[in-house]
């Protein structure tokens, strides 16, 4: 066997383990799926809710003027209530490659 040989199947093997996690990881994502029912749009703000670890959920606010998405947790967990608090609020503008618009000038 030269080495020639060896590396193709070498890379074909690793081919088959990566299309094997491939599928483990994708088998799993039915369960993660967002339904129409958990988003509310109204003007220029678009919300989301979702489960993210056990008793905690994430609010994900889209403001459409301001160009950011802002990310809010709720915790479900604690000793003395729920506790809402924004965890990343992150400028879309950039994010897209676009640069924000002039101030006028007063």
């Amino acid at each position: 066997m030269t080495r020639t040989q060896l590396a193709g199947y070498a890379l074909i093997a690793s081919a088959c383990v990566l299309t094997g996690l491939l599928l483990v990881q994708l088998g799993g994502l039915k369960a993660n799926e967002a339904r129409a029912e958990m988003v509310l749009n109204k003007d220029t703000v678009t919300m989301l809710t979702t489960s993210v670890q056990a008793g905690e959920e994430a609010l994900f606010v889209m403001d459409s003027v301001n160009e950011a998405l802002l990310i809010y947790t709720l915790d479900f967990k604690g000793a003395k209530g729920s506790k809402l608090e924004l965890a990343h609020r992150q400028e879309l503008g950039p994010l897209f490659g676009v640069r924000p618009a002039p101030r006028p000038r007063r």
